[in-house]
């Protein structure tokens, strides 16, 4: 059907959509916002990784970023943003192999990034480039001169004056200063590169890894700060690059910084200050430090501003817009993608980057469902007008509201609009049926597994509704079923058919039901909500093909058939069809918004379900934008609102719009613990908030009484998350959740910490290195050995445990003779031995 907009519809321009003030008239009734910022804060979403490493490429104006890990993969990936904050990934030929902890610059003689080193199951020593342009492509460069010493967690910067880039430092894992070097290396890119060992002759910076470094074009010198060697540091030198390379130690005034590593540091040349953000001594860090160079060399710390908890995370100065982006990195609880700006004004500030592809997809007639376990709004298919989508995306509606794209595994349905969906709660899945792709579809899809990896399957139940679009469905707790009703199926003009499907029934079966009174009739485009007080599903509207504005209800008791009865209401808004409707559970009434009969709608209208059926006019206050059919909505019970997405105006394609109709404050937070876990070395707390789902303190009883540990911001599903590594051995951990408005207790929980003894589960020769899986009870020295047949030493390292638990440990051993050896681990007075046989 045609659809003909009046000259009172809100044309849509550029972003395909404008806002404009509602005059309210007379009682508000509730607040519309919209996810642009403008009441809400959007996280935005970059990769999710840490220990990666990037560049600013002042050619195109853009962030390109590299590698990292993410979970227990390490990543081979190419990122790049736009000042916009949006990010995509680029697939640039043939890549590097995956890494982390690796180093990138910026070539300006070549315009490419240059990548070196780094660390994926042993350290690396390989240079690649990224030409950067025209089509971007990565190779891998040879370098001439001495061999590079492979490593990770070095620090690299660009030197102007000399076409150079200078590399300190990093771990190699067999260097007898705790597996971590201090040497100085440059690689020449004027003419073919050369690799030549430039360490200077007076020693420096202890060997370290984890440290950071900017390049001070001022004094055409490397400032390196902080790192590990293995304990935290917290110092700072120089390294003069004009004639002989040479360290000299920086000794500023003010509070010195904590000492930390795997932080990150910027150089500020308007101000001439040294930046540095984030990192870890144990906890996560999320201060911010400023080291002017100006006159004394000074350390002031920034309070205004906090881009949140992280380390193992990207910093790049983008000149163009005078600030820092921060991006991805751990923060405390997670691996992130967000990306924060560091404003770099007379005053400091701080501010998400909200990128313009997290807002949702451009749809109309979509499956959209609320799913409160996950405190979530699922979308399915729909169209964009111009073609049939079967993509699946997330609205989260914790604290932070963003779209998520969902891959899925399994075979999809096949692209189509008007299919149904509704959420399984009893088995955690998404329920589609039916909808139109050029044909009508009758089949029966699950999108199982949500939690982790969600995964579609076509459920076979033994008998079928014939096809059809635009119906409604319901999930009705009390009977664990799900009730359809109507719909169109290109043959009759509409249907008036009534089905059930019970969702815990083997064999599952649909059920044609024949409700004891006749009801509505024929129709489609209807809306329909489930009401819990009435066991019963309500019905406005639609078309048979006339337009409705007409309310039913089917009752739905435990036995016997349903029940159709009309509701009497007077006032009703004019007839329609896809419209949206929602139930809001707070004051016991219905929310109808938009749609369409001859012409768009673009009002809102309440229906109260106890007291006399009277429909009212609703005039809310805030932003709004103009009248749409076809879009999808839910009533988030977390923050008392109607949300809205998509739809159709007329023109060329749908809407991207997501609306809040908020009707009051959240309520107040609770907390719901999921799990309080303790295992060596770690404690795992998790919690679940419900109602006003913001940041909450965690505190942990320590012998001062309760110390604040960290303060956590509740992902998508409203959880928040985090592993206290301060813990030892047979401990026992009082925790506890508080509120920091109020000041209340939300949850409190204990955590034993289990005793483990020291173990070494494997020991195997590779390539040249001894590879050993053990597991280790302490974060102390480990001393590695190799013993010949005949019990004497062959070799010896001590280990610097970094972490507690299993992990592997590689070593580059001397040359040995092939023969039987022992390989033995000792801490704190207890061995353990393996065999090992070397082959050459």
């Amino acid at each position: 059907m045609t659809r003909i907009p009046t000259a009172s519809i809100v044309r849509l321009a550029c972003a395909s959509w404008l806002l404009f003030a509602a005059t309210a008239q007379g009682q508000t009734d509730g607040t519309w916002t919209a996810l642009t910022g403008i009441g809400n804060v959007q996280l935005p979403s970059g990769p999710a990784r840490l220990t990666h490493d990037g560049i600013y490429d002042p050619v195109r104006k853009r962030m390109i970023l590299f590698g990292g890990s993410v979970g227990n993969q390490v990543s081979d990936a190419t990122w790049v943003t736009f000042g916009n904050g949006s990010w995509l990934e680029i697939h640039p030929g043939s890549l590097p192999p995956p890494r982390r902890l690796h180093s990138a610059t910026y070539d300006p003689i070549w315009d490419r990034m240059i990548v070196i080193g780094g660390y994926d199951n042993s350290p690396r020593s390989d240079v690649w480039a990224l030409s950067l342009p025209s089509a971007p492509s990565w190779i891998e460069l040879t370098p001439t001169g001495p061999p590079f010493p492979a490593r990770a967690g070095h620090v690299a910067v660009y030197d102007p004056v000399g076409q150079r880039i200078v590399v300190f430092g990093g771990y190699d894992g067999v260097s007898p200063t705790a597996g971590r070097r201090n040497d100085v290396w440059a690689l020449s890119l004027a003419g073919t590169p050369t690799w030549s060992d430039i360490t200077p002759t007076v020693p420096g910076p202890s060997p370290r890894s984890g440290m950071s470094a900017i390049y001070d074009a001022s004094r055409q010198r490397m400032v390196i700060f902080g790192g590990s060697d293995p304990s935290f540091l917290n110092d700072t030198w120089a390294l003069s690059l004009s004639g002989t390379p040479t360290w000299s130690a920086v000794t500023p005034a003010g509070p010195l910084p904590p000492a930390r590593e795997e932080h990150t540091a910027t150089y500020d040349p308007t101000h001439d200050q040294m930046i540095v953000t984030g990192g870890t001594n144990g906890p996560t860090l999320g201060d911010i430090w400023y080291l002017s160079f100006a006159g004394t060399p000074t350390w002031s710390q920034v309070t205004s501003c906090e881009p949140r908890l992280r380390w193992g995370h990207v910093a790049i100065l983008d000149p163009e817009r005078n600030e820092i982006r921060v991006q991805g990195g751990f923060d405390g609880v997670n691996t992130t993608g967000s990306t924060w700006a560091i404003y770099l004004g007379a005053i400091p500030g701080c501010a998400p980057v909200a990128p313009v592809s997290q807002l949702g997809p451009a749809r109309h007639t979509p499956g959209f469902a609320h799913d409160p376990a996950h405190n979530a709004m699922w979308l399915f298919g729909g169209s964009d007008v111009s073609s049939y989508s079967n993509q699946v995306y997330r609205l989260s509606l914790g604290s932070f509201t963003t779209w998520g794209f969902i891959t899925t595994a399994g075979t999809p349905p096949s692209a189509r609009r008007q299919a149904e969906t509704i959420y399984d709660p009893l088995r955690d899945r998404l329920i589609v049926f039916g909808g139109f792709d050029g044909t009508f579809h009758n089949d029966t899809w699950a999108l199982s597994s949500l939690s982790t990896t969600p995964t579609w399957s076509l459920l076979t139940p033994l008998t079928l509704p014939p096809p059809r679009s635009g119906h409604r469905m319901v999930y009705d707790a009390a009977g664990d079923r799900v009730v359809m009703y109507g719909g169109y199926d290109g043959v009759s003009p509409r249907r008036d058919d009534v089905w059930e499907l019970r969702l815990g029934s083997s064999p599952l079966t649909w059920s044609n039901v024949t409700p004891a009174v006749p009801g509505p009739g024929a129709r489609s485009s209807h809306s329909a909500v489930y009401d819990p007080n009435g066991a019963r599903m309500l019905v406005f509207g639609g078309t048979g093909p006339a337009f409705r504005n007409d309310v039913w209800q089917l009752s739905l008791p435990s036995s016997g058939p349903p029940i159709w009865s009309q509701i009497l209401a007077t006032g009703p808004p004019p007839a329609r069809e896809e419209h949206s409707m929602i139930l809001d559970p707070v004051r016991n009434r219905l929310v109808v918004f938009g749609g369409s009969a001859q012409n768009l709608f673009n009002d809102l209208w309440s229906l109260p379900l106890s007291g006399p059926p009277t429909w009212q006019p609703m005039s809310p206050s805030g932003v709004f934008v103009g009248a749409r059919w076809g879009h999808g909505a839910g009533y988030d019970p977390g923050r008392d609102r109607m949300v809205i997405h998509g739809g159709f105006q007329g023109g060329g394609t749908a809407l991207n719009a997501t609306l809040f109709l908020t009707w009051s404050q959240p309520t107040a937070t609770q907390a719901a613990l999921v799990a309080a876990v303790g295992e060596p070395g770690a404690a795992h707390l998790e919690w679940e908030l419900r109602g006003d789902a913001s940041p909450v303190r965690l505190e942990r009883q320590d012998r001062a009484g309760w110390v604040e540990r960290a303060t956590l911001s509740p992902d998508g599903r409203g959880r928040v998350r985090f592993v206290d590594r301060e813990v030892t051995a047979g401990g026992h951990y009082e925790y506890r959740l508080v509120d920091p408005g109020s000041g209340n207790v939300l949850s409190q929980t204990t955590v034993d910490i289990p005793v483990e003894r020291l173990a070494l589960q494997s020991a195997s020769y590779r390539d040249g290195r001894l590879v050993i899986d053990c597991t280790l009870p302490r974060e102390v020295g480990l001393s590695v050995e190799l013993l010949d047949a005949s019990g004497r030493r062959a070799y010896q390292l001590t280990w610097y445990a970094r972490q507690i638990g299993t992990q592997r440990i590689e070593i580059r051993t001397p040359h040995l003779a092939s023969g039987m050896y022992f390989a033995r681990i000792r801490q704190d007075g207890e061995s353990r031995t393996k065999s090992v046989a070397i082959v050459r």
